[in-house]
């Protein structure tokens, strides 16, 4: 049984489109086939497109191989639209959540150029191996340590400030809810290191349900973990993302402020709360 725990404070409710999330748009993972033709389409405007992108499926990869970047051009081309498609963000293949991609090279500057000043907001939900003993994390925690990558491999570890690669990574965090077998965390990014937050939660005896490669011994879905780790899934999902709508040329006050929002399908609602609230 879950019990209730203090909830992260937000900046107000989600929103789509400049409204509150219709509970029709969040569709879970289970409806996705392997067609590229499925696509969930979170929003749509002035040259922005947020989609969501199941666990298991690459960001990217080699043209003839089955990847989100691939199910959008897919999806421009069976509409008719332009050619152009870019990539402003990744998420691991292992992640689920909100993306976004840029239909236009103007929409892909603008967007490219809020990634860079930190302009965009992420908001991730994870489910986490509650640690045996410790200081649960309370709203408004800061997690802040040197990461580096770890030579030869595809992954980091956190690093000692001798290390000439060390990287500062910093998530504000908050415990959310728990039950026995797991803790619910909100976790909102400042920085972008590899594996950011996985590392993060792991180096705090709290592994991210199903990430083997950080050291969780529980799969996501109950039974074995996979042994084909392509498609694993693990209990992380970029469940908002918020960024400037670039607008219309010429017209600056169509450039808007948008927070895209999709829950994972392993996230409950909470007690006496709206799906997206």
């Amino acid at each position: 049984m879950l019990m209730k725990w203090p909830a992260a404070p937000r900046r107000g409710p989600f929103s789509y489109n400049g409204g509150v999330v219709p509970k029709r748009q969040l569709v879970q993972d289970d409806t996705l086939t392997d067609s590229r033709e499925a696509v969930v389409v979170l929003h749509e405007a002035s040259g922005v497109i947020a989609v969501h992108k199941p666990a298991g499926l690459a960001t990217q990869a080699v043209v003839g191989i089955d990847s989100m970047e691939a199910r959008v051009r897919h999806l421009l081309k069976t509409r008719g639209d332009g050619a152009y498609l870019g990539v402003p963000h990744r998420l691991d293949r292992c992640v689920s959540g909100v993306m976004l991609f840029a239909t236009t090279r103007r929409a892909a500057r603008k967007l490219a150029r809020q990634f860079e000043r930190r302009q965009i907001s992420k908001r991730y939900l994870a489910l986490v191996q509650p640690p045996g003993s410790g200081v649960l994390p309370k709203a408004g925690d800061r997690w802040v340590d040197l990461l580096a990558k770890v030579k030869d491999e595809a992954r980091g570890c956190i690093a000692s400030p001798a290390d000439p690669l060390a990287k500062e990574a910093c998530t504000v965090v908050a415990a959310v809810w728990r039950c026995d077998a797991a803790l619910a965390l909100e976790l909102e990014p400042q920085t972008g290191r590899m594996h950011q937050l996985r590392i993060q939660a792991a180096s705090r005896a709290m592994p991210i349900l199903g990430d083997r490669l950080y050291g969780s011994t529980q799969p996501l879905r109950g039974g074995d973990l996979p042994t084909d780790e392509r498609q694993e899934e693990i209990a992380l999902a970029a469940i908002s993302i918020e960024f400037t709508e670039p607008g219309r040329p010429g017209e600056p006050n169509t450039e808007v402020r948008r927070r895209i929002v999709h829950w994972p399908w392993w996230a409950p609602p909470r007690p006496g709360a709206d799906a997206c609230g």
